[in-house]
């Protein structure tokens, strides 16, 4: 004699078994789409080659032009006071990582005393790129160097 829900038993086994399946599959999936294997991993690190012979010390860029003997002047607000930015363009070529840079005087004042002294170096590559290759940067506190601590060079 045949029990009547022996084809329910059936059908509700074969759901239960492919239920465990689909996890199973799933988890699999998941382990070896996302799983971390360092060897295949991509190490994106900005790491340009540099040619010195595609840089110039001619910064004609449209959205930064440097010409020496050109001196900007910005001034205003701050929460502490009122602050002066001159930026002179210097003729006064550095070399850096064999690269020709045009050396770049930007000093900052707090209320009319210097508390920045910085000298910054650019050049331009061949396709119109400015680059920014460091700065010689000095803080200044009445009148004495604090800290050469915003220093670095590409």
């Amino acid at each position: 004699m045949q029990n009547r829900n022996q084809p329910y038993f059936i059908i509700l086994a074969l759901i239960v078994i492919i239920i465990i399946f689909n996890i199973m599959a799933i988890i699999y999936l998941s382990n070896s789409v996302f799983k971390k294997n360092p060897e295949s991993e991509i190490s994106e690190t900005y790491n340009p080659v540099i040619n010195p012979t595609n840089f110039s010390t001619a910064i004609n860029n449209k959205y930064l032009t440097f010409v020496p003997k050109t001196k900007f002047i910005y001034e205003g607000r701050t929460k502490e006071d009122i602050e002066k930015i001159e930026v002179y363009v210097t003729e006064e070529v550095r070399e850096v990582m064999g690269v020709k840079t045009i050396v770049v005087w930007d000093r900052v004042w707090l209320n009319g005393n210097l508390i920045e002294d910085t000298k910054d170096w650019y050049a331009q590559d061949t396709e119109g790129n400015v680059w920014y290759f460091g700065e010689e940067s000095k803080e200044i506190f009445l009148g004495e160097i604090v800290s050469t601590e915003g220093s670095w060079e590409a």
